[in-house]
């Protein structure tokens, strides 16, 4: 119970702490310059908390379809990762072939593919999906593969001594090991899932969302409220995110606390 307290407790006096320094910041440039400073350039944190209570509802009502193909795509992601990671560790050559291209792809702006993914699928949902799964599926490969790389070698004689092929070991054996890599990847993928979705939305795949709302808050909202009310949908599209991320380290802890139960 302590321990659970302390890793609610940590996180959180670090983020008032942050919070009450930026006040804090804000407050003293804001008495040496002798005015009070924009809240459209320099918005003061509990003001954002603010707004986000005031306009939830309308934060709620656009979240709908951004999540439902952040999930979409952040399960076609997980699958197909984990599907991706099996075929490099089963097949070495490809492995060595393909690792040097999951490394440079990661690295291509996901700003230049959303619209790509627009111009080259027309329908405006499926581009969504695709683009949140191709953002989830490369922590899974590449968490997932070293994982599968990880067993030890004395299990890896064990496996050997039993004539297993390399399929049932990696059934038996290497995927259990690597459920924790795995786990790890899905955790990364679950936020990028949010955020491949709303990057989409700005291109104008789509009519609705929390990425159409910020955008149109972004174009004809030149007031303090609306400025506001700006960062408060960017704190939601976060919270989202976190609490995706939430939901898998809860299936992680599941997951291998039933493991190490039947172990």
């Amino acid at each position: 119970m302590a321990r659970r307290l302390r890793i609610v407790l940590l996180p959180l006096t670090v983020a008032i702490a942050l919070l009450a320094v930026v006040e804090g910041i804000e407050l003293l440039v804001g008495a040496l310059s002798g005015s009070s400073l924009s809240p459209v350039q320099y918005p003061r944190p509990h003001e954002i908390f603010v707004a986000l209570v005031r306009h939830a509802g309308t934060i709620a009502s656009a979240a709908p379809p951004t999540v439902e193909t952040a999930l979409i795509g952040f399960a076609g992601g997980l699958l197909l990762g984990a599907v991706v990671a099996s075929l490099l560790w089963l097949v070495p050559v490809l492995g060595e072939a393909v690792t040097p291209y999951l490394i440079l792809i990661p690295m291509l702006p996901i700003v230049a593919i959303a619209p790509l993914l627009t111009i080259m699928i027309h329908d405006a949902f499926v581009a969504r999906v695709v683009l949140a799964a191709y953002v989830t599926c490369f922590p899974v490969i590449v968490n997932t593969a070293k994982g599968l790389q990880s067993l030890d070698a004395g299990k890896t004689e064990l496996m050997a001594t039993y004539a297993a092929s390399r399929v049932q070991q990696l059934r038996k054996a290497n995927w259990p090991a690597a459920l924790p890599y795995f786990f790890a990847g899905a955790r990364i993928g679950a936020t990028w899932s949010i955020v491949g979705g709303i990057i989409l939305e700005f291109t104008g795949a789509s009519h609705k969302g929390l990425g159409v709302l910020m955008l149109q808050l972004s174009y004809f909202g030149n007031s303090s409220d609306s400025a506001y009310f700006l960062w408060a949908s960017a704190l939601g599209s976060a919270i989202l995110g976190l609490v995706l991320s939430a939901i898998v380290i809860v299936c992680e802890r599941r997951v291998l606390r039933g493991r190490q139960a039947t172990t």
